[in-house]
């Protein structure tokens, strides 16, 4: 089972809405990324992990990993009609990743027809220094920055032993 849950950080710039194609979905996509490499955001990230088209050229993937590899951040943005499609083997393996053993959290959020945004952290979102509790923060700064955008969606498992435990929202 596919888990869909995505999550971003407060930005300056809504995400995918400057324009669309190849050129906005790579510019949008690793813009993020490279938001959250940033050390005024906190530097989520340290590590990019991966930039690429995929689907045929309608969806640029990029994504990003903590120090510590128990945060990352994927954003699926598209790039042609019927693109922002999540259900890729490659981002599939991440979700399943954060749900072995103990467990984390997958959050979401994007705007339909435009961007998927992903949050994966392990561990629980009480425990202020894990990856589910940095992901909940990131997530929870889109989601406000977007709440009155139309097509806005969120969605946030948690999850352990390869599987859902509970629904979030």
């Amino acid at each position: 089972m596919l888990l869909v849950a995505l999550a971003t950080i407060a930005l300056t710039a809504t995400p995918a809405f400057a324009g669309n194609g190849r050129s906005a979905a790579r510019s949008t996509g690793d813009d993020l990324v490279g938001q959250l490499m940033q050390k005024g955001t906190g530097q989520a990230c340290t590590e990019k992990s991966r930039q690429a088209f995929v689907g045929g050229g309608a969806t640029y993937l990029a994504s990003c990993t903590g120090q510590r590899g128990d945060f990352r951040f994927l954003v699926v943005v598209q790039a042609k009609p019927g693109g922002a499609r999540v259900d890729y083997p490659w981002v599939q393996a991440r979700i399943d990743d954060v749900c072995h053993g103990d467990g984390g959290a997958v959050y979401s959020v994007g705007v339909k027809d435009r961007f998927v945004a992903m949050y994966l952290g392990r561990g629980a979102d009480t425990d202020t220094s894990s990856g589910a509790a940095t992901a909940y923060g990131l997530w929870t700064g889109l989601a406000q920055q977007l709440q009155g955008t139309a097509g806005r969606f969120v969605a946030a498992t948690a999850c352990a032993d390869g599987r859902v435990t509970k629904k979030l929202i």
